[in-house]
């Protein structure tokens, strides 16, 4: 395993964002990390930005650039950087091309996921618009080594945040054995990150840092996805609230069999669980539906 920190980044198309991004990260502290930029067959200028970036880099951090020989879905292209380019490093993080990084993010991280032996420790952060703006962020209960991984996993059930946990830095072994929840599993495409981390949570122990440490700028899913020419099923159509059920039923199912997989909790504990994410999918099909009807957004 190698000492120094892998850190990924996918990239298409990220012309507009990726130097700001790859800036912040080159003003890190804490300069022991290879950079791995996987490019997804951009057709924009990011590929001759990073050249430069690159040519002109005079730091300690190494940047590889790989031009990717077909074209992947976001899901497939994650797994391929990570199982290919960065299984070799001890420790890993995979970021986006848009968001960027305190100083003192590599370090702060970094110090705390080694001295506590965690797999996982991830900040606080900021929240930026398409335009630029802060806007404030839901204070959302935090994952941590003081909770169990059965009140980790209640909580994310209930709360679904995956930003910023998983922005964080990842003990490699222990991401790449989660990889095989990370899956397209219906037409939506969605909800991938989430099985993920119920897998990842409720297996393994995480830190959190409260200090916020990386601006995270608000993307549209949906366009994102219509733009790659994803087969994505586009929530705005009547038949959508007669479907939310259905989408909700997929991704309950695959969360329950994530649980009852896992030997640590018992059986008292598992059917809490089942019964939470029935409660909680129901919950979010009729709030979304109500929406819907009343245009509230």
């Amino acid at each position: 395993m190698r000492k120094r920190i892998g850190i990924g980044l996918l990239v298409w198309n990220g012309g507009k964002t990726i130097k700001k991004a790859i800036d912040s990260l080159l003003k890190q502290t804490y300069q022991n990390f290879d950079l791995i930029i996987l490019d997804n067959k951009s057709t924009d200028g990011t590929v001759a930005i990073i050249n430069q970036i690159i040519k002109k880099n005079k730091t300690k951090i190494k940047i590889q650039l790989i031009q990717d020989y077909k074209k992947r879905n976001l899901v497939n292209a994650q797994k391929y950087l990570a199982k290919k380019y960065l299984r070799s490093y001890k420790y890993i993080s995979i970021i986006s091309d848009d968001d960027l990084y305190h100083p003192q993010f590599m370090r702060t991280l970094i110090t705390k996921i080694i001295n506590e032996k965690l797999s996982l420790v991830y900040c606080n952060y900021n929240l930026v618009s398409s335009d630029n703006k802060f806007l404030k962020t839901k204070d959302y209960p935090t994952y941590n080594q003081s909770s169990t991984f059965f009140f980790n996993l209640i909580k994310f059930i209930i709360y679904r945040n995956m930003v910023p946990v998983f922005f964080g830095i990842f003990l490699s072994e222990k991401y790449i054995n989660s990889l095989k929840y990370f899956v397209y599993y219906d037409k939506t495409q969605s909800n991938f990150d989430t099985l993920f981390l119920t897998h990842f949570l409720i297996n393994n122990k995480v830190g959190y840092v409260k200090k916020i440490l990386f601006s995270y700028r608000q993307k549209n899913r949906y366009e994102i996805q219509k733009s790659r020419k994803h087969n994505v099923f586009l929530f705005n159509e009547l038949k959508t609230c007669f479907l939310i059920f259905f989408y909700q039923y997929n991704l309950s199912k695959k969360l329950i069999q994530i649980v009852f997989e896992n030997k640590e909790l018992n059986l008292i504990k598992k059917n809490l669980v089942f019964l939470l994410i029935l409660i909680i999918s129901a919950q979010k099909s009729v709030s979304f539906i109500i929406r819907k009807i009343y245009n509230i957004f």
